[in-house]
């Protein structure tokens, strides 16, 4: 069971919650956009060089084409360049001795 059925289902068994859930309805409208994996479209594809993108085989126009603008915005961030950086400082970390 997702989060949303769980929440719809502690929502309806109490009238004091469905009244909060009213008084919060934008924002969980908002959160529910933020998790919506059409709205993103992908995940990152670390390792690969560039700015890759791995969308569900049954993904519909709207995800991919929301999947394509995630690229580009890793593309233009420098993702690449943060993650090298990143995985640079990471492998100085192990190999510094450990006190």
């Amino acid at each position: 069971m997702g989060l949303g059925q769980l929440l719809k289902r502690e929502v309806v068994a109490s009238k004091l919650a469905g009244a909060g859930a009213l008084l919060m309805r934008n924002a969980l409208g908002r959160v529910k956009r933020h998790v919506d994996h059409e709205e993103i479209g992908g995940a990152p594809l670390l390792g690969v060089r560039g700015a890759a993108l791995v969308a569900h085989g049954r993904a519909s126009a709207r995800a991919i084409c929301n999947a394509l603008a995630t690229a580009k915005a890793y593309a233009a961030l420098g993702l690449e360049a943060e993650l090298a950086a990143a995985a640079g400082r990471a492998e100085g970390l192990l190999a510094a001795p450990v006190s």
